[in-house]
């Protein structure tokens, strides 16, 4: 009878963890969307990730979003972009208030906060050429020219549960609370930079 009762506790216990692990993997991770199973890249962290994929899907750059320190100074384009340097002081104190007060976003520049999101995962991916990395920044800059303003509410969370796609011609950017999801096509080929805002690990 004793022994019973352990395998229903073990059962109930390994069950918790499943599914502990499911919510886990859901709101915690930033992970590369493979074409395969026997592929697969994952950041658990709290904070900023961004990644980006080639038209394969079979090829990744996972990263922090802040994370520039690698970038050729050539590819900024401090003169549209602004210097990330600057940008993630002011931009990341502000960005892990996402899930406990997400007004105070709601003032960022849309082109800055996206851009500097955004970027340096396509900006350091290895399978891009620097023509490549032009076009996104152009079509990246005019997506947020004529939509940024839109989208910023959604990605905070105000008003809860929104969701949009906003299309330009070769460019399609899904926006959830903490996540934006660019899709640009560049000769035939689909390229895919994706952001997010991962809440803080609870322990």
């Amino acid at each position: 009878m004793g022994v019973r009762i352990l395998q229903i506790i073990a059962c109930i216990f390994f069950i918790f963890v499943i599914s502990q692990h499911l919510s886990f993997s859901d709101t915690q991770t930033c992970q590369c969307e493979f074409d395969t199973d026997e592929y697969e890249a994952t950041g658990y962290f709290a904070g900023t990730c961004s990644y980006t994929m080639n038209e394969t899907r079979r090829k990744c750059e996972l990263r922090r979003a802040e994370d520039y320190q690698d970038i050729r100074k050539s590819l900024i384009r401090y003169d549209k972009f602004g210097d990330p340097s600057e940008l993630r002081l002011e931009i990341l104190p502000i960005t892990r208030e996402l899930y406990y007060n997400p007004h105070v976003l709601i003032d960022l520049d849309p082109i800055h906060f996206f851009s500097f999101m955004m970027r340096s995962s396509y900006l350091a991916a290895p399978f891009l050429n620097d023509e490549e990395r032009s076009i996104i920044d152009d079509l990246l800059l005019n997506m947020l020219k004529r939509h940024g303003q839109d989208m910023l509410p959604i990605f905070v969370g105000l008003p809860e549960n929104a969701e949009k796609t906003f299309k330009e011609e070769s460019t399609m950017m899904y926006v959830k609370k903490g996540t934006a999801r660019l899709t640009v096509n560049i000769h035939g080929n689909s390229i895919l930079i994706c952001t997010k805002v991962l809440p803080e690990i609870k322990e």
